[in-house]
């Protein structure tokens, strides 16, 4: 100040005087959080039992507690206050599924006392393996079927599934196609017998890295074999006085659909006609002396497949 610059009531001037120069800085910038989450700050899906959680923030900050972090699905813990701008703690997850970390508008401040902006983040965390359900077509079993269609479906995406993940006994596979949860494949049996799909544990990856740890099995029963009949006389002699025979009819296996109708009888009235499964009857009357001769279309009765 130069002589003269200031004076009091009465008039008097102040001698000049140098004095250094007085400042403040201005501050009104929030501070604002960057949240890493692993691995390499991705959003997941991630197999961990707890998860490392690292708060860059934008300037120097306090009051940062481990309640200003709100999660859900999971815990903090492990609260650790690095610098002023930096802070790490542990979110142990409580089931699997999204975990999300917000930080509250305010939750810490800067050293001009401005409070803190928002900020948040999430991961899912998958710590279960793929499982798998299988489909055939046909369903029924037996079948005769010359080759199945196994429809797979697994409850997440598989990571690299092949055809020779795949265990088959009494046949082959082949033709794995479908995309994502839903793949297919088609199974051909080597002979009449169980036909077995397996998918072992441990044979297939979701993208966490979880290993199946279920094994997944069916079966369906291949029977391509016709059904053979057999019959017999009772009375069994030959020739017979007897006014009505019994005809007994065996069948190499069950069968269905045979009905007193498929009896072809030469000289002879069908007179009553019982069974099921592997076992008929049928009792007849000849018609005159003579030949009785009695017959059975080759596709009067069918087996289950």
């Amino acid at each position: 100040l130069g002589s003269g610059t200031v004076s009091d009531i009465a008039g008097n001037t102040g001698p000049a005087t140098s004095r250094p120069a007085t400042s403040v800085r201005l501050d009104r910038v929030a501070p604002t959080a960057t949240i890493t989450l692993p691995p390499s700050g991705s959003s997941g899906p991630v197999s961990a039992s707890s998860v490392s959680v690292t708060v860059d923030w934008s300037e120097a900050v306090s009051d940062f507690a481990p309640e200003s972090a709100v999660v859900t699905n999971g815990t903090v813990s492990n609260f650790v206050t690095v610098s002023g701008t930096r802070h790490t703690f542990t979110i142990t997850p409580d089931v699997d599924g999204v975990v999300d970390l917000e930080i509250m508008a305010g939750a810490a401040t800067d050293a001009a006392g401005n409070p803190s902006d928002p900020a948040g983040a999430s991961i899912e965390i998958d710590r279960s393996g793929p499982n798998a359900m299988f489909e055939f077509a046909p369903d029924t079993d037996p079948t005769n079927a010359a080759s199945i269609v196994v429809t797979v479906t697994f409850d997440e995406l598989p990571v690299g599934l092949t055809l020779s993940d795949f265990v088959v006994v009494n046949g082959s596979a082949s033709s794995i196609g479908g995309s994502g949860a839903i793949r297919t494949l088609i199974l051909t049996p080597a002979a009449d017998g169980e036909l077995r799909l397996t998918l072992p544990a441990g044979a297939i990856a979701d993208g966490a890295g979880n290993v199946s740890t279920n094994a997944t099995t069916a079966a369906t029963t291949i029977d391509r074999t016709a059904p053979t009949l057999a019959m017999t006389f009772s009375p069994s002699v030959n020739p017979t006085n007897a006014p009505t025979i019994t005809v007994t009819i065996t069948a190499s296996e069950t069968v269905t659909d045979l009905v007193g109708p498929d009896l072809v009888l030469t000289n002879a009235t069908l007179l009553d006609f019982e069974g099921s499964g592997t076992s008929y009857s049928a009792t007849i009357e000849p018609v005159s002396d003579g030949t009785v001769v009695v017959a059975l279309d080759a596709a009067a009765a069918v087996d289950p497949a």
